[in-house]
């Protein structure tokens, strides 16, 4: 009863996280759009990009005591230049989606069935996809087992409860 109690925890903050992230990018984007001062909010929009795995290093030009300089910072850092609206545009755009796919993916947990894939690109690691086959059929395999292993314990250790339990439903 305590795992399903854990399960059921760790499902509720990964939604309650993931719609927050999602708010919050929505927040931000509308701020990026309507034109006001984003300074201040460089920072959190950082943060934002950092936390959906979708910043990056760029090279922009700025003007330094009278010489054209070219500059490397994090996308976010662009967020108050006009000149980058397009570029950053797009970043804003692919971490509002991603957050809303992990959203989806926190309230219909299917992608358990994949799990070794999911825990790989989470990591980052890049993998064949044979060796991502491999472990997912591994994976079903050694859950399959388990499944069947504890649905026969239940059965002898929990046979007569189970049936008063029915009996007393039906």
């Amino acid at each position: 009863m305590k795992l399903l109690f854990v399960i059921f925890v760790v499902w509720l903050y990964c939604i309650i996280s993931n719609a927050y992230w999602l708010i919050n990018a929505h927040r931000l984007y509308k701020r990026f759009l309507s034109g006001k001062e984003m300074s201040s909010y460089i920072p959190e929009v950082d943060e934002l990009f950092s936390k959906a795995d979708t910043t990056y290093n760029t090279y922009y030009n700025e003007n330094k005591g009278g010489y054209l300089q070219r500059s490397l910072s994090p996308v976010a850092y662009l967020c108050d230049k006009k000149k980058y609206f397009g570029e950053v545009n797009k970043v804003f755009l692919v971490t509002i989606g991603m957050f809303r796919m992990r959203l989806k993916h926190s309230i219909f947990p299917i992608h358990f069935v994949f799990l070794p894939s999911y825990i790989l690109r989470a990591k980052g690691r890049k993998v064949p996809s044979i060796i991502k086959m491999v472990l997912n059929f591994l994976y079903w395999i050694i859950t399959s087992v388990a499944v069947y292993h504890l649905n026969t314990f239940l059965d002898f250790v929990y046979k007569s409860y189970l049936q008063s339990i029915f009996e007393r439903i039906l």
